[in-house]
Order: structure tokens, then C-alpha cells, then sequence
């Protein structure tokens, strides 16, 4: 979950003077590590899955409904009942991870093990291995014994009331009193009326990443999915409802909704699930795959093909039809955890005037210019040079001995193919025309970019991530220039990069710890399934994606379609049987 350290986080109103230093310094950073390493090659396939698994209570039915609480079970009934008994979610995942990793210390054998992260939901944790797979057969086969091997060590630190399946989301969230131990809706954190603040993991950084986003947007998440018809939906009850059953709320359409408010359609429109807390999105769990490749150029090549393969895998992966305690007409997680973090002011979601609508100059684009999608959301632009050494010149009668190389290492000094040739002139418009939606990016961080000699794709994608200002700010970090553009430190960089979620991640090589700290190189990470049930189910789904990226590398596949057609797919994805 993002970049994690200790250390004290800054408020938000305490954060604004250091915004637009945090964001200048995360592009220096970024132009370190660019600079430094984009020669850097690691010709060894390695690669990793890391699975987000919930930890639930069985409770007898009368537990949790003491003084204070009893009226707001009587209203929505509380966690999942049976025989008398409950499911609720047990608020102790810290205390399991800290055990966990106690044990790992003890008893590992340094061969086969876990690593153990927080995460968002004080009911949650994250389970890597402790080692990366490899590019052999049985590497294939350790994944499903691996996850396997975290279950059985998760299983074992749980109490015998307590158990980890993993699903994406705990269909009860905010019904009642879900928790164990019980608490009352609402905090100074979240303010939200349905979910206590003692969901949120007592990292600081968490905290601080609600209540931030509530700051910087202006109010608490508004986060609206569109309820199931059925004949037993008493909203659609006497032809009530709106649009036709079955009928998906698009981004396009709720873009509209938003310049024109939602109220109107509340009082005539859809019924619809509305939820007011970040812990509904952020809560969900899901599998995430992360490939290191050869060097930088395959790295962004790999970003693009599965960029197009995310919402595939989405509809492959769905697995979320109930939120809130209520069936929708969605099935899957993404839309909802990306309304749970949509820090866009009024005036970024295309609402004008008023007060909302003054820029502010402490905020990236004064906290008014136009932004089309939430920080969480499928991504925007594809950053592989098609003048490149994959690029479509090859496709035009090949290379004699030693040009590939030589092209190789040009275009890795940000030149255009063949020094600016006309075909890599065209290979580059050839990808811009399936860029076909428009990219917001901060003008002054793309000119340094390309001042600097990044080529104009890589800094497009660069410079539209620093279009969102950095969410959590550690006091520590703010210690001056000397060497933030060092290539020692990526802090700033990594704050605003984690805090860009979206469909596939492009991740440059992080800083090593030792002179003997082996280096690790580009990656690229995939994050667009949702959790499964079975281990099975999930290390074939990981096992797929693998071998899916061997076969485009290996055949040098061109998966593009326009990112307009690719954000239609998106929203196609959350469909029922999409």
C-alpha cells in the first residue's frame, strides 16, 4: 500500500506551503534515478504476486450491541448472521502481522517464506514471498504452494474465532456493527456516518491519507454505485428506478452528473448504493503482479500491452456484486475505490463558481483545473516509444548487424529513432494517435523533462502524475535540496507516485541500501485483479498473466487500441458478466 515510513505526517492545512517543494523535488528525483540508471539492464527474469487478505470474526448474535449501539444495529441489522452468529471484521490485523512476522524471524529457513506489509484496513493484511519467482518452470510452480504457505502461517496466528478468506470485499461494510471490537459509526478522521475511524490502520500514514483527502476535496467521498433490480428491490418497486435494468453507469455519464449535481437524480433517478468513506474502496482486496524487465525500453513496452489487457483481466477477476449489504448492478471493486479517493476539488470535477472555483497557489493547478478521472482509474497515456528498438522500423525490413544495439542505446539517451528519421518521426504520431484522449500535465515539470533529455512520451506520462499534489507528507522529508536530486533519496518522488493508482504502474529502479544491496530494475506492475477465493484460483490467474507477457515479449506483440476505447472497456468491465 504505497510508500510506508515512520515518522510524524503533516496536516493538511500544515502541508500546503510544502506542496509545490514536494512535487518540484519528486521530479528531480525521478530525473536522478532516469539519468543515472537508464542504461541499466537485468537480463534475469524476476517477478512477484502480493495477495490483500481481510481477517473476519464469528460473534454470537447479541455481541457488540452494548449501550450506544443498540440503535444502530436495530437499523441495519450488523454483520452476516447464522444460527444465532455473526461476521463481523476483526480489528486486530496489526497485532496478527506483528506475530506473523515474529514467526517468519524464528522459523524461516531463508528457502521458501512470507513477508508480511500493513495495510489500509485495520482488518487487513498484505502477503508477498520472501523471495522473487524466476524464469524457470518450477518458479511457476512454487506460486500456488506459496500462497498456500500464507494461508496456513495466517491461519495459524488467528484465534479460533477468527478466519481469512480472501474475498474483495466484506459485503456487510457499514451495516450495523461489523466491527469486533464494536464502535460506533464517525470520527474526527473520516467523519463519515456509516464507518468508525477504528477501521483505518494505525499507521500514521493512513490516517493522515483519509483525512487529507477529505481536506483537499472539501468534504467526505461521495462514492455512488447503482443498486440491483430484481423484484424484490423495493426501490424499483411500482416502476420506479430510472434506467433500465441491467444499464451501467459510465465515467462520461458521471462526469455530466457531476457539472449538473446528483441530487436531482437521487430525487428521480436510479436508486443507487451511496457510501461516504474511504474504508468501502480502500478496503477491497485484491492480486497484483510485478515483472522486472530486461531495461527501461521493455519496461514501458510491458506498460502499454498490459495497460490494454487491465480491464480484460478486471471482467476475468470480478468478484465484488455486494457492497454495503446490498446487491449491485456492478461486479467488480474498481469504481468504487476510485470514488473513495478522489481528492479532485469541486472545480477539478467540473463544478465552477463560488467559492470552490478560486484558484489556490499552494495546490497543483491552483485546485481548478479540470482533471477527468480520479487519482485511482485506468491509465491515461501509453509511454512506449514507438522510435524505439521495438518500434515499427523493424517491422520495415529489419537492421543490418549492430543497428539494433546502436539504436538501442540512442534511444536511451531520450533520442528519436535514427537520430530524428522521418520513419521515427512516424512511429512516434502512430502512437499519439492512440493516445487519442487528452493528457492534463503540468507544463513546468514537462519542460523540465525534456529540458533534460527524457523523450516527449515518457515525460507526458511523468509530468501528468505531478499533476495531483502529494497526499502524505512526513516531517522529516522536508530536510532541504542537497540530496533529494542525488539519486539517494526517491521519498518525494514515491509520494506522489503511490498515490497514483492506477490500472498498471510504471516503477523506475528505488534506491539500493548497501554497496552489497543487490539493484533492482524497471518494473512494471499490474493491478487490475480482483482477489479469488481459492489459492488456486489465484496462482492460475498469476501464473496466466506471466506467461501472458512472455508470449507478447516473445512474439513482439502491439496489443494497442485508442485510450478512449480502452477507458469504454473499463467501464464495459464493471458489468454484470462483463
Amino acid at each position: 500500500m504505497g510508500l510506508l515510513k515512520v515518522g510524524q505526517p503533516l496536516k493538511w492545512e500544515d502541508a500546503l506551503p510544502h506542496l509545490q517543494y514536494v512535487r518540484e523535488q519528486g521530479v528531480l528525483q525521478f530525473l536522478a534515478t532516469y539519468e543515472a540508471l537508464q542504461t541499466l539492464v537485468k537480463p534475469e527474469l524476476k517477478w512477484g504476486e502480493e495477495m490483500e487478505i481481510g481477517i473476519f470474526k464469528i460473534v454470537p448474535e447479541k455481541e457488540g450491541k452494548e449501550e450506544g449501539l443498540k440503535e444502530e444495529e436495530e437499523k441495519g441489522g450488523g454483520g452476516g448472521k447464522e444460527g444465532g452468529r455473526r461476521i463481523v471484521l476483526s480489528l486486530r490485523a496489526e497485532e496478527i502481522r506483528l506475530a506473523l512476522m515474529k514467526r517468519e524471524a524464528e522459523q524461516g529457513d531463508g528457502k521458501e517464506g512470507c513477508t508480511w506489509q500493513p495495510e489500509f484496513g485495520s482488518w487487513m493484511v498484505e502477503s508477498t514471498p520472501n523471495r522473487p519467482y524466476g524464469s524457470y518452470a518450477h518458479d511457476l510452480l512454487r506460486v500456488e504452494n506459496n500462497m498456500r504457505l500464507r494461508r496456513a502461517r495466517l491461519l495459524a496466528v488467528l484465534r479460533p474465532d477468527e478466519l481469512c478468506p480472501s474475498v474483495t470485499a466484506f459485503p456487510l461494510m457499514g451495516v450495523g456493527t461489523f466491527t469486533s471490537p464494536p464502535y460506533p459509526p464517525g470520527g474526527p478522521i473520516s467523519l463519515s456516518s456509516s464507518i468508525p475511524d477504528a477501521c483505518i490502520n494505525p499507521h500514521p500514514r493512513f490516517g493522515s491519507l483519509v483525512r487529507n483527502i477529505r481536506m483537499r476535496r472539501g468534504g467526505v467521498v461521495d462514492i455512488h454505485v447503482p443498486l440491483f433490480h430484481d423484484r424484490r428491490t423495493p426501490e424499483f418497486e411500482g416502476g420506479k428506478g430510472g434506467r433500465e435494468e441491467g444499464e451501467v453507469v459510465g465515467e462520461e455519464e458521471e462526469e455530466e452528473e457531476e457539472e449538473g449535481g446528483r441530487e436531482e437524480r437521487r430525487e428521480g433517478g436510479r436508486p443507487e448504493v451511496v457510501m461516504d468513506a474511504m474504508a468501502y474502496g480502500m478496503g477491497c482486496c485484491c492480486l497484483q503482479v510485478t515483472f522486472q524487465a530486461r531495461d527501461v525500453a521493455e519496461s514501458r513496452y510491458m506498460y502499454d500491452q498490459l495497460a490494454v489487457l487491465g480491464p480484460l483481466l478486471l471482467a476475468l477477476t470480478a468478484a465484488t456484486p455486494i457492497l454495503q449489504g446490498r446487491l449491485v448492478d456492478t461486479d467488480v471493486r474498481w469504481a468504487t475505490i476510485a470514488g473513495s479517493v478522489d481528492d479532485r476539488t469541486p472545480a477539478e470535477r467540473g463544478r465552477e463558481g463560488g467559492r470552490e472555483g478560486r484558484p489556490d497557489g499552494r495546490m497543483a493547478g491552483g485546485g481548478v483545473r479540470r482533471i477527468r478521472k480520479s487519482r485511482y482509474g485506468p491509465v491515461s497515456c501509453y509511454i512506449y516509444s514507438c522510435a524505439g528498438p521495438r518500434g515499427e522500423e523493424e517491422e520495415e525490413g529489419g537492421r543490418k548487424e549492430g543497428e539494433e544495439e546502436a539504436e538501442r542505446t540512442r534511444w536511451r539517451k531520450g533520442m528519436s529513432s535514427s537520430g530524428g528519421s522521418p520513419k521515427g518521426a512516424r512511429a512516434d504520431a502512430v502512437l499519439n494517435a492512440y493516445n487519442d484522449v487528452e493528457v492534463e500535465v503540468d507544463a513546468s515539470m514537462e519542460a523540465l523533462l525534456l529540458s533534460r533529455g527524457v523523450d516527449a512520451i515518457l515525460s507526458r506520462h511523468i509530468a501528468h502524475l505531478f499533476i495531483r499534489d502529494p497526499l502524505v507528507i512526513f516531517q522529516d522529508a522536508l530536510r532541504g535540496e542537497a540530496d533529494n536530486d542525488s539519486g539517494s533519496s526517491t521519498d518525494h518522488f514515491e509520494t506522489i507516485q503511490s498515490t497514483n493508482w492506477q490500472s498498471v504502474r510504471w516503477k523506475p529502479p528505488p534506491p539500493t541500501q548497501g554497496p552489497l544491496d543487490p539493484r533492482i530494475g524497471w518494473r512494471t506492475e499490474l493491478r487490475t485483479m480482483e482477489i479469488q477465493l481459492t489459492d488456486f484460483e489465484n496462482a492460475a490467474f498469476t501464473v496466466f498473466v506471466v506467461l501472458l507477457t512472455r508470449i507478447i515479449l516473445a512474439f513482439d506483440l502491439h496489443l494497442y487500441i485508442p485510450i478512449s476505447k480502452l477507458d469504454e472497456n473499463m467501464r464495459r468491465a464493471h458489468a454484470r458478466d462483463g
